[in-house]
């Protein structure tokens, strides 16, 4: 039998070629499917940053934090961690750098040793209070430890020796507290005394100041050391408010955005568990603040960004802000073409 009657007949060739050509090409879809969704998202981001400004925000509660917008130096505290003010406390005694520049005193030298004497005297103060601390924490522990082992000789567990030892200890624990917090006085003393002549034999002016708070509260913490050097916007110590129920949040916005936003306007809040809520804006301030108190000034042509304080819109908001005062929020708004134009 001849080969030839084994072939396939030409139609069914054609048949067989047509299906093959009908095979779907699922790189091709897989590929424009990905190009068409990447279409859509960089369509929907340039129209959102085409409509919309957006900043990113943060929860404040009512607290003050002390800033200065040029470079200061700490002299002395006045007030210690975890104290209750009222305004107008003094807080700290400080000089700004510029102003010690200007006075240029020509007895540089002589001033380099008052400085390393005073701050010898800072240094063995700064050691006497951790000494003081240890000191109490021990304290602490023997009278935790004598009234436990009192209650145990009541019932037999302890020998009345072993409490005669805490007792010894406790004493000689509260004597040696005792003893450090004289010396500590007598080193402030000492300290004191030595600024009082350093300022009699100084011929310059006193470059000295002291910040008094504008806000009553609890101071909470303490950045910088005494005779440290703070530099521009670094902050010094901050102060818990009294107004509990104070809560803003505050936004850094780029600041091509002013031409859109004004104080007083209404914003949009999305908060970091999907949450939203609304606020207006009560200020907007270019930063770092250019003084301790933080007040709105001009803005300077080398600002990126401003910040802006956001208020709760309503009572309900306020209450979501409450809840999530914990996290991060983003700020939105709907851009107003028409200021653009004024």
């Amino acid at each position: 039998m001849k080969s030839s009657s084994f072939r396939a007949s030409p139609a069914a060739e054609a048949t067989h070629g047509a299906k093959k050509k009908k095979r779907t090409n699922w790189d091709k879809i897989t590929y424009l499917s990905i190009l068409t969704l990447i279409i859509l998202l960089l369509a929907r981001f340039v129209g959102y940053e085409a409509l919309f400004v957006r900043g990113e925000g943060q929860m404040v509660a009512g607290v003050f934090d002390v800033r200065f917008s040029s470079d200061v130096q700490v002299v002395e505290f006045l007030q210690t961690k975890n104290r209750d003010v009222e305004p107008g406390t003094p807080l700290f005694r400080y000089v700004v750098i510029r102003d010690l520049e200007d006075v240029n005193s020509p007895d540089t030298e002589e001033e380099r040793k008052w400085q390393e004497k005073e701050l010898d005297h800072i240094d063995k103060m700064e050691l006497k209070k951790v000494d003081i601390q240890k000191e109490r924490e021990m304290l602490t522990y023997y009278r935790e430890r004598l009234a436990r082992i009192r209650e145990g000789v009541y019932v037999g567990i302890y020998t009345v020796d072993k409490l005669e030892s805490f007792e010894r200890s406790v004493a000689e624990s509260t004597a040696e507290l005792a003893s450090l917090n004289r010396e500590t006085a007598v080193l402030q003393h000492r300290l004191q005394s030595l600024r009082d002549a350093r300022m009699e034999v100084s011929s310059a002016p006193d470059p000295t100041r002291v910040y008094q708070t504008p806000v009553a509260g609890r101071i909470t913490d303490i950045y910088q050391k005494e005779w440290a050097t703070v530099t521009n916007s670094d902050r010094i110590l901050s102060i818990s408010m009294e107004e509990s129920d104070k809560l803003f949040v505050r936004a850094l916005f780029e600041k091509q955005d002013l031409k859109y936003v004004r104080e007083q306007d209404v914003v949009s809040i999305e908060h970091a568990n999907g949450a939203k809520s609304r606020g207006t804006i009560h200020r907007l301030f270019a930063p770092p603040a250019n003084d301790a108190l933080q007040a709105a000034q001009p803005f300077s042509a080398f600002t990126r960004y401003v910040l802006a304080d956001i208020e709760p819109f309503s009572e309900e908001d306020l209450e979501t802000w409450t809840r999530y005062k914990n996290l991060g929020a983003t700020v939105t708004r709907r851009k107003d073409l028409r200021r653009f134009s004024e």
